[in-house]
């Protein structure tokens, strides 16, 4: 078993996020953090999903407001 304390998950370069989001999900791993007893990973990731594809929505929405 490999533990990542929060500082480094924070600390990846996006090609580490990508690839530690990509193993994360398939191993259905969950982050341990003191402040929280746990931290579902694969919950944690389709709610970044949504809010990247609301955002995107969002700019889209914008940019189009603009012509």
């Amino acid at each position: 078993m490999t533990i990542f304390t929060k500082q480094q998950i924070e600390g990846f370069t996006p090609e580490e996020r990508q690839m530690f989001d990509n193993l994360a999900q398939r191993a259905h791993a969950t982050i341990e953090d003191e402040e929280n007893s746990s931290f579902d990973v694969k919950a944690h990731l389709a709610k970044r999903t949504a809010q990247e594809a609301e955002e995107e929505a969002c700019r889209m929405n914008l940019e189009k407001s603009f012509i």
